[in-house]
């Protein structure tokens, strides 16, 4: 199965040029062809209208949490945007002031690091303005790129996901690290719950997992 390659192609070719334009005024490093067809997915699969619950780990300066918001903004009653960053990264402190002078209520910061999530799943919200109550519908990995935080990421945030939800890995076939691919390898190997349900690279690599005992279907 490779949901990317059932998305039509007037839907891919839409959201890669959103995502070109928005690189005209934000500070994206994604590839248009890679980003453009994971929103094309979220976008096409059937979850329900009224709520979306989106996560990000590995947010930097944040374009793409920004472009993403805006898009599912459009096409859910409400939206929960949920950003996981360590903040080591220079360029989140970007994204923090973004948010502060947007004074956005409905994104909510997680600025922890990943070990902290795993090892506290329960209370995830309890040091942030927003519990974590509804499941996660999409979450997108692209946080440190090692082999054991790739996992962490992933294990951390795993019971978090809805019955339908999603996952993708970001940077799964970028040679500069390739941890992250043995990291969603062993995954697989060792947790038998989930299988790869789109695969597709440009550049660096997008790699999308979900439940198997879920049905994907495309709009």
């Amino acid at each position: 199965m490779n949901l990317f390659e059932k998305i039509s192609k007037i839907d891919v070719d839409k959201y890669v040029k959103i995502v070109e334009e928005a690189m005209k005024n934000d500070i994206l490093v994604q590839n248009p062809e890679e980003l453009g067809r994971w929103l094309a997915l979220i976008t096409s699969l059937p979850f329900h209208k009224e709520l979306f619950t989106y996560m990000e780990i590995g947010v930097s300066a944040g374009g793409t949490m920004r472009l993403t918001r805006k898009i599912l903004l459009d096409l859910f009653d409400e939206v929960v945007c949920l950003a996981v960053d360590d903040g080591s990264d220079s360029a989140f402190m970007y994204f923090g002031q973004w948010l502060a002078t947007h004074k956005l209520s409905n994104v909510y910061l997680l600025r922890t690091e990943i070990e902290a999530l795993r090892q506290d799943l329960k209370n995830i919200g309890s040091s942030t303005v927003f519990p974590i109550s509804n499941k996660i519908n999409a979450c997108l990995i692209d946080a440190a790129h090692t082999y054991d935080l790739t996992r962490e990421a992933f294990y951390s945030v795993e019971d978090l996901i809805a019955p339908d939800g999603i996952v993708a890995f970001h940077d799964t076939t970028d040679n500069r690290c390739p941890q992250v691919k043995e990291a969603v390898d062993s995954i697989l190997i060792e947790n038998k719950d989930w299988k790869i349900i789109a695969d597709f690279s440009a550049q660096f690599g997008f790699t999308v997992l979900g439940r198997k005992n879920a049905k994907f279907t495309i709009n």
